[in-house]
C-alpha cells in the first residue's frame, strides 16, 4: 500500500513539473534542472504515445491528434531545452542543432550532464524538491523561480 501511495505522490509531482513546463513556454531565461527536464520529457513522451495509439485506433475521431499535439508543443520543447542548456552554463543557441538531421541526438549529451553548482551567467541553480511533503508549485518546480 505504501508503494502505491508513493507512486501516486511521484505521479502528482511529475504532472506538476510537466504543467509548469507548459506554463513557462515563452520563458527562455533561467535554468531547468536535469531531473525536471527528463521528467517533463517522460510525461510528454507518454502522452504523445497515448495519442499515437488513439490515432491508430479511432480513425473517425479527430485525425492526427498526435501530429497536432507535436506541433503545439514545439515551442515548449525548445524553451525547456534552452533552460536546460542554461543550467550547464551553455548558450541556448545550441538548440538550433535540432534543425539538423540527428541534431536532437547530439543534444542528448549536454542534456544529461549535471548542471553547474552555484550561480552561473544564467542565474541561480535550480533546487527541485521531490519530497513527500507537498510544498506547492513554486517550491516543487525549480524552474518556476522568478528571474
Amino acid at each position: 500500500m505504501k508503494t502505491a501511495s508513493s507512486f501516486l505522490k511521484w505521479l502528482q509531482n511529475a504532472m506538476r513539473v510537466y504543467l509548469t513546463g507548459w506554463r513557462l513556454t515563452f520563458r527562455l531565461r533561467g535554468r531547468t534542472s536535469r531531473r525536471e527536464f527528463w521528467i517533463f520529457y517522460l510525461v510528454h513522451s507518454l502522452l504523445l504515445g497515448f495519442l499515437v495509439v488513439a490515432d491508430s485506433l479511432h480513425s473517425y475521431a479527430v485525425p492526427y491528434l498526435s501530429v497536432i499535439f507535436s506541433y503545439a508543443s514545439l515551442v515548449t520543447i525548445v524553451s525547456i531545452g534552452v533552460r536546460r542548456l542554461h543550467d550547464i552554463d551553455v548558450s541556448g543557441k545550441w538548440m538550433w542543432l535540432m534543425l539538423l538531421p540527428l541534431g536532437g541526438v547530439l543534444l542528448v549529451v549536454p542534456h544529461v550532464r549535471k548542471g553547474t553548482s552555484g550561480p552561473n551567467r544564467f542565474g541561480e541553480p535550480v533546487n527541485a524538491t521531490f519530497e513527500d511533503e507537498d510544498p506547492g508549485i513554486e517550491e516543487s518546480c525549480g524552474f518556476y523561480k522568478k528571474m
